[in-house]
């Protein structure tokens, strides 16, 4: 029987975010194999829910290798998923080469998330602040690729097996990296499915005329202030939808504002909550960011019949949404596109339909069954 040990920067609340979400997901789905899971979380979080499968404590001194050790061998650990940071990967490689732990470290975004901060960052500036920061970034640009990439290839290094969240990503990965084609230390597996359900056609009817937004409310990458310019098309045609924001975050104040200053009447927010509800009632799911991983909201949309709109911002859109079947893929900042596909649907009952029962069957590929077996065949490896 293994014994796995996850690695969180917060507690593995789902509600929390993606990480932790499909943290939980997978440790319960392992737990039913007959795996023991276990989770270290590094940062102290608000705790309300436990869980048998999925046994959890906080270790604040977070580069203690004897409590590590101590920890590892007190639960006979075969395995240890790092799903922090890749930064962290170099310490839990001293702690498996005392206690014979095999280490998986699995990346969440992309290279260039960092720069990616940064150019929003010159965006939102303005006068002086703008003009240094904009003076600054070609050279933060190159510093940052290049300690970007020896960061990552350290961590590929010394990890027994990296595992990236989507296909597209393996060949510019090992090119970043400068491996070439030796790149047998790296896969992929797919986020899973969020909910146990299985949504039937019938049910399709019974939607309403809203349009979701499931994500947190941060400015720099989620970019809500596009959306409320696409809203405000919607609205000025005189449709009588209700586009719906589930989340909470940083720039909610900056959001409602927004939403004043437009004039915009039929945009609620929700706050924190659980997200199932209402995607078994929406009909449309937007998503503006700038840059993802591999969304979990994007997959949740599918399962649930909400026919998505997404910005191509990431290399995994493709692995996911096939453009005009299962959901629309639209280029970075092109309002007027997203508007024009969005209207369609709010106007097209029949296609509307059509998209949303090619949504459910393209979400069963992330069922947690065959995310889970892709698991177990790496566990099986490791342990030859």
């Amino acid at each position: 029987m293994k014994s796995l040990l996850f690695i969180t920067n917060f507690y593995p609340d789902p509600q929390h975010g993606g990480i932790e979400r499909v943290t939980n997901i997978l440790a319960e789905s392992f737990a039913e194999q007959g795996i023991i899971c276990r989770c270290i979380y590094l940062y102290s979080c608000e705790v309300n829910l436990k869980w048998d499968y999925l046994p959890c404590q906080l270790i604040s001194a977070q580069y203690d290798k004897q409590v590590y050790i101590e920890y590892i061998q007190r639960y006979n650990i075969d395995i240890i998923i790092n799903q922090s940071n890749l930064y962290y990967s170099p310490f839990l490689r001293e702690v498996c080469n005392v206690t014979g732990a095999k280490l998986i470290t699995c990346l969440h975004n992309s290279t260039e998330c960092k720069a990616q901060h940064y150019r929003e960052a010159v965006k939102g500036a303005l006068g002086m602040k703008k003009i240094l920061i904009s003076i600054g970034y070609p050279l933060f640009a190159f510093q940052s690729s290049r300690k970007l990439r020896k960061q990552h290839r350290k961590s590929y290094d010394v990890s027994d097996l990296t595992v990236l969240l989507s296909q597209s990503l393996i060949k510019s990965y090992a090119e970043v990296l400068g491996l070439g084609n030796n790149h047998h230390k790296m896969t992929f597996i797919n986020n899973p499915l969020s909910f146990q359900y299985k949504m039937e056609e019938s049910e399709l009817q019974q939607k309403q005329k809203l349009a979701l937004v499931v994500a947190r409310l941060y400015e720099p990458q989620k970019k809500l202030s596009l959306l409320f310019k696409i809203w405000k098309q919607v609205e000025n045609e005189g449709n009588d939808w209700q586009l719906v924001i589930v989340g909470d975050g940083p720039d909610r104040a900056l959001y409602e504002e927004q939403v004043k200053l437009y004039g915009l009447k039929k945009v609620s927010f929700e706050g924190r909550q659980t997200s199932f509800e209402y995607y078994r009632k929406s009909s449309i799911f937007c998503m503006s960011s700038t840059w993802e991983g591999f969304p979990m909201t994007l997959l949740e949309s599918l399962q649930m019949g909400v026919v998505p709109i997404a910005m191509n911002t990431f290399p995994a859109i493709q692995d996911i949404l096939n453009d005009g079947e299962n959901g629309y893929v639209v280029e970075w900042g092109d309002i007027f596109s997203f508007a024009r596909h969005l209207m369609e649907l709010l106007g097209n009952e029949d296609m509307l339909r059509s998209m949303q029962q090619k949504a459910l069957v393209s979400s069963e590929r992330f069922a947690i069954g065959n995310i889970t077996q892709k698991w177990i065949n790496i566990f099986n490896t490791l342990s030859k």
